[in-house]
């Protein structure tokens, strides 16, 4: 089957989204609005990227190692490369005799060249997308116009971009067995689509009307607001838990983020439990209170903390201990739960509460029987049953509870 989830923009909650859906056994394609162009005419299926040595050129015209095309000494046109394959052609820019851009190709994964756009004057008139004898999209910015060429020659002229934006949304949507959308103005525009293809994500708090609306034109609605669920039994509502990840081998690994130096009883944590590595991550620099602990053999800082770095202390880790005063970042105890981490926590520094187990929650002064419940991890059955109280909280669901939901 073929499922879209169609936004304006993308967002991290979409990521979040699209990743648990996923899980259900859907595999979903992403579309956005501003960007549905790009997705209806490239193919990103077939990964087999243009190297920047087969790039079609004239006669004695040739390509350097710096990505620039010349001839006869003079520049005719750079070549940039896709970020993670180096050498693999994602945008040639072509110039005239004066040196200024006159047209930009996009490469698709497969080395196809989807888009060209014309520049005259340092401005953008016109972009192509699609091939010769294919359909082909022509959007003439200056003017606000688009014409739409089908494969046999049929044209169709288009009053403007944003009509052409809807015409090939449409096109993309004709092959869709399902449509996942969280704006309700977008749902209003799905005229075209029965309620057994529209799923709705509930994001946000709606009206008495619009979930009225929502009721008779999609046949499935997901949330995660526990409370929604149960206030409104007569919808079809599915209630959307936080994935939490398999059970993995214990190992005496804390992570902490944080976006202050204000972290309770870190001195005192750190001190009581020495056979423990406690990884604290911040995205920016960090303050003397922090750095002070560096000359700890068990305390590890990673100020200015890297994605590349945190995704491998979400592999290392088998704990996540939230007790840091500011505001959480990178979604730490969402992330930490899909990594199969088991979450601790202060009361008074627990940023996400209902993800926890009730005993992984201690009063600030309680610091003595924390460090009692850490230092028990190391009992493969202790650590066990930690994992197990934690699964049993009604906001998670492992993945095989997830593919039961649909």
């Amino acid at each position: 089957m073929m499922y879209y989830y169609l936004t304006r923009e993308w967002s991290s909650d979409d990521d979040r989204l699209k990743k648990d859906l996923e899980l259900m056994g859907m595999d979903l394609k992403p579309l956005t609005i501003n960007n549905i162009f790009t997705s209806f005419f490239s193919n990103h299926e077939n990964s087999s990227p243009l190297h920047m040595t087969q790039l079609p050129l004239p006669r004695f015209w040739e390509v350097l190692s710096t990505g620039d095309i010349v001839a006869e000494g003079n520049k005719k046109g750079k070549i940039f490369c896709y970020p993670q394959w180096p050498q693999m052609v994602e945008l040639v820019e072509w110039y005239d005799n004066k040196g200024i851009c006159c047209a930009k190709d996009h490469y698709d994964l497969s080395g196809t060249c989807f888009q060209r756009e014309i520049w005259s004057g340092g401005k953008k008139e016109i972009d192509i997308y699609g091939q010769e004898n294919q359909e082909q999209l022509y959007l003439f910015s200056s003017h606000d116009r688009a014409l739409f060429r089908e494969a046999n020659g049929r044209e169709e002229g288009l009053s403007s971009i944003d009509e052409a934006r809807k015409l090939i949304l449409d096109k993309q949507l004709s092959t869709c067995d399902c449509l996942v959308l969280s704006d309700i103005n977008l749902l209003r525009e799905m005229l075209n689509l029965s309620s057994n293809q529209l799923v709705f994500y509930i994001r946000e708090e709606l009206s008495a009307e619009d979930i009225s609306y929502l009721k008779e034109r999609c046949g499935k609605l997901l949330t995660r607001d526990f409370k929604l669920k149960t206030d409104n039994m007569n919808l079809p509502l599915i209630y959307l838990p936080t994935f939490l990840g398999a059970f993995r081998e214990f190992r005496p690994h804390i992570l902490i983020l944080t976006d202050t130096q204000e972290l309770e009883q870190i001195e005192v944590l750190v001190s009581a439990l020495p056979n423990f590595e406690f990884h604290i991550a911040a995205l920016t620099v960090m303050g003397g209170r922090l750095l002070d602990l560096d000359c700890l053999a068990n305390v590890h800082l990673y100020p200015g903390l890297s994605r590349e770095i945190y995704e491998k202390l979400l592999q290392t880790c088998s704990i996540y201990l939230d007790i840091s005063h500011a505001q959480e970042i990178l979604d730490g105890s969402r992330a930490a739960l899909e990594n199969g981490m088991i979450l601790y926590a202060f009361k008074e520094t627990c940023h996400q509460p209902d993800f926890y187990a009730t005993d992984h929650l201690f009063p600030k002064d309680g610091v003595t029987e924390m460090i009692d419940e850490l230092s028990q991890l190391v009992n493969p059955e202790k650590y066990q049953s930690a994992y197990d109280k934690q699964k049993m909280n009604p906001y998670l669901a492992i993945r095989e509870e997830l593919k039961l939901l649909f």
